[in-house]
């Protein structure tokens, strides 16, 4: 929070434990975030702050790294790209604009080719729908206009694709509806990670080449997420436990449409889920990255230990 005060007009804690008030007269609560930048400073942070607890307190020390979406920017630190400065100075130069609840939709579909699915979305005729995530080599994810994204799937299931779920979400992630502007030039220094990264947003590992060129790929908010071709790398690299670190165990998601029909696929992890008790879920994930063979600290596995 000190530091973001230094160089942002971001709040930390209060954006993330004052939440806001539904309506008048109403004691209950839900949590919502002023502008986007407190939101993303926000799930940076947690990011982040999980990845560090699982390594100080649990004693797991990663072998290689994954960025996924703003995933990216937690991801590049605990590599050793960024530093924590790094980023702040990151956020005084980004604007995230058209982050509004309400603005769009997205769909999974499975069960097609890319050039399928193209060919849907040219019918619709919705410049803004586009494709906005490869999880194989036949489900991706498609975001745009929420009207534009139902009447897609309805061609879609019309045509005999019937592998197609509407998620339950007001935005449209990684599509031309949202914006990420860089404001001004950044005089952060990329430097070569010293932990392994695979980025979705290259699509494969992170080298000394991306440094210390252009941010741009560590906010792809206007491309597609190529989370297979990142998994690809983990996978060929003989990595056997993912730990999902996202707050709703997105990636666990996105892992098991990546490795279904795959023989010996990396074993999955979720540190947190929604609605479920933040500590208990993390001794769960501490007891099976134990049983899994990793070296885990003891304290982490019972419910007296902080």
């Amino acid at each position: 929070d000190k530091m973001f005060r230094q160089y942002t007009a971001v709040r930390l804690l209060k954006a993330m434990y004052e939440p806001k008030q539904k309506g008048y007269g109403s004691t209950a609560h839900e949590h919502e975030f002023d502008n986007s930048d407190d939101a993303h400073a926000a799930m940076f942070s947690l990011q982040y702050s999980l990845a560090k607890v699982i390594m100080e307190e649990c004693g797991v020390m990663p072998q290689a790294v994954m960025g996924y979406s703003n995933g990216e920017i937690a991801a590049a630190v605990i590599s050793g790209m960024m530093t924590l400065e790094d980023v702040c100075k990151l956020f005084a130069t980004v604007e995230f604009r058209n982050f509004h609840k309400g603005v769009g939709g997205m769909a999974v579909v499975g069960d097609i080719s890319w050039h399928e699915l193209q060919s849907m979305i040219i019918e619709v005729g919705d410049p803004l729908v586009v494709i906005s995530a490869i999880y194989s080599e036949t489900s991706y994810m498609v975001s745009g206009p929420m009207a534009s994204v139902q009447e897609t799937a309805r061609r879609l299931e019309a045509a005999g694709f019937m592998n197609v779920t509407i998620l339950n979400t007001p935005y449209a992630a990684h599509s031309y509806l949202h914006q990420i502007v860089m404001t001004r030039p950044t005089d952060v220094q990329l430097k070569a990670p010293s932990v392994p990264y695979a980025s979705s947003a290259v699509g494969g590992w992170v080298r000394t080449a991306h440094c210390p060129h252009s941010l741009d790929w560590a906010i792809p908010f206007e491309q597609p997420v190529r989370f297979k071709h990142a998994m690809d790398c983990l996978h060929e690299a003989g990595m056997d436990v993912l730990l999902d670190i996202s707050v709703r165990a997105d990636l666990t998601y996105y892992y098991k449409i990546w490795s279904f029909g795959r023989e010996l696929p990396i074993a999955a992890v979720p540190t947190l889920r929604m609605n479920y008790d933040a500590a208990e879920q993390m001794r769960l994930a501490a007891a099976e990255m134990h049983l899994l063979g990793l070296n885990v600290n003891p304290a982490c596995l019972y419910t007296q230990a902080g």
